[in-house]
């Protein structure tokens, strides 16, 4: 999970916010179904997609939230998620990172590897404001991290 929120009008909703030299210019907001201020977005991979243009000022939140596993030592990207099979499944493009985790090789230079329930591995939630400027990481178990990703937007 690697996503953007935004809290707009006491509501939360998908986020994508465009920056020039670090500054935040504009915010879109992303729905799945048309309200009024909305306009129909193009995508490949989402139908009925509808997006909102709003400026910083107008936004109570916004942030980006990702979770990162700690596992022999180092800090990975989690970039998937099973819920059924209670595991996650992390990626590194550092060969020798790679080959010293005995992460398995992927095509175009990924190493992957998915943990679960007997490995040893810490869980870290990550939200990055960017209102604030404030980065929490907090530790998080497998149930939480799902709670969290399966959560529910506008």
């Amino acid at each position: 999970m690697d996503r953007y929120v935004a809290v707009y009008d006491n509501k939360k909703y998908k986020a994508f916010a465009a920056r020039v030299k670090g500054q935040i210019t504009t915010i879109k907001l992303f729905l799945h179904r048309n309200e009024p201020g909305f306009t129909s977005a193009m995508s490949a991979y989402d139908k009925d997609l509808h997006e909102k243009e709003v400026k910083k000022e107008e936004v109570t939140e916004l942030y980006r939230e990702y979770f990162i596993a700690r596992y022999k030592n180092h800090e990975f990207f989690v970039t998937r998620i099973f819920q059924d099979d209670k595991e996650i499944e992390i990626v590194t493009s550092d060969p020798n990172l790679g080959k010293e985790c005995n992460l398995d090789y992927q095509d175009r230079d990924l190493y992957t590897k998915r943990l679960g329930s007997v490995d040893d591995f810490q869980l870290i939630h990550v939200k990055e404001d960017y209102l604030s400027k404030n980065t929490i990481r907090r530790e998080v178990t497998l149930e939480e991290c799902f709670k969290i990703e399966t959560e529910l937007f506008e």
